[in-house]
């Protein structure tokens, strides 16, 4: 009849209180928190502080050295360059592994660790976004596509460009991609020649046709799209202050503030006709308060980074 071993209990616990602080604290996932746990779990206690020290060198090594290598590739985007990058870096690895002393499964760990930064997810999205989402012929991100990467619906609705322009712009916060800043820039000027209507914004690009993910009637505007193209609009003023953006997100704003917003009830009104002209219809809570955080975002960005200083002020109060 099996029994449970001392070890078993250890793993148990040990597994158990990498979930419980995993979940709270936000930092954490639950997943490579109950790995590390298993990896560092041993027979006796002083076993498993020296397998969790020579593990957490392993990664320190490793993770270092793969950010390097993947700044390499983001950088000069050649494949040549990181592959050579990617032989000193696991050169390195090996060669420092064995300064501290780790042992020779505790080094691959090192390695694992260093391809896992260099290549687990480096670009695959975004090529995948560009490649099969981005209209290439006439511009903007199709909705919706199969699992096969063919497009099932070709509207460009307006709230998913937004999200778009979101996407490049933070990715190039994050990586300083110029590939994905034109792409930003192209998603931009697709929003404002194609989505616009006057100073107001459409629930789909003209001539795209409507999705089964529209909220509102045809020829209707929302608020849900003005305030997730105010959302991106803020984070892409962040990488380009050029006049026309200033004036695209003070546009948004004010009409977020002046429009949508209803002084009389102090709530967001949902849906408007084509003179964004409010309809009659139910409250959003949850918009009002995603709302209330996206202006202050944005006069916030657009006090930091405008030209029109005042004006940016008056905003922010």
């Amino acid at each position: 009849m099996p029994t449970f071993t001392r070890l078993d209990v250890k793993v148990l616990v040990s597994v158990l209180l990498a979930v419980f602080f995993a979940w709270m604290i936000p930092s954490l996932s639950v997943l490579p928190a109950a790995f590390a746990a298993l990896l560092c779990v041993q027979e006796e206690q002083e076993g498993t502080y020296k397998a969790g020290l020579n593990r957490l060198l392993a990664t320190f090594i490793g993770g270092a050295l793969g950010v390097l290598v993947a700044m390499v590739a983001t950088a000069w985007s050649s494949k040549a360059l990181t592959f050579m990058a990617l032989a000193l870096a696991i050169s390195l690895t090996l060669w420092l592994s064995k300064i501290v002393k780790l042992p020779p499964f505790i080094a691959r760990i090192a390695v694992l660790t260093l391809l896992l930064v260099v290549f687990v997810g480096q670009g695959q999205s975004f090529n995948y976004i560009v490649e099969r989402f981005w209209d290439h012929k006439n511009g903007g991100g199709f909705w919706m596509l199969h699992a096969d990467g063919s497009v099932e619906d070709d509207t460009k609705m307006t709230y998913g460009q937004g999200f778009l322009l979101y996407a490049f712009s933070e990715y190039v916060r994050a990586t300083g991609s110029e590939e994905a800043r034109r792409y930003a820039d192209m998603t931009y000027d697709y929003i404002e020649n194609e989505c616009k209507e006057g100073n107001y914004y459409l629930e789909n690009a003209r001539g795209t046709g409507s999705s089964n993910g529209a909220i509102t009637e045809a020829g209707n505007l929302s608020m849900n799209t003005h305030i997730h193209i105010l959302e991106p609009m803020t984070c892409y003023f962040r990488i380009r202050h050029d006049a026309c953006v200033e004036e695209s997100l003070v546009n948004l704003i004010e009409i977020t503030a002046r429009r949508i917003y209803d002084t009389e009830h102090h709530h967001f009104v949902m849906f408007f006709n084509d003179k964004m002209e409010p309809l009659p219809g139910e409250v959003s809570f949850g918009h009002d308060i995603e709302g209330s955080w996206l202006l202050t975002e944005a006069a916030e960005v657009l006090e930091k980074y405008g030209a029109d200083k005042p004006k940016s002020k008056w905003m922010m109060y």
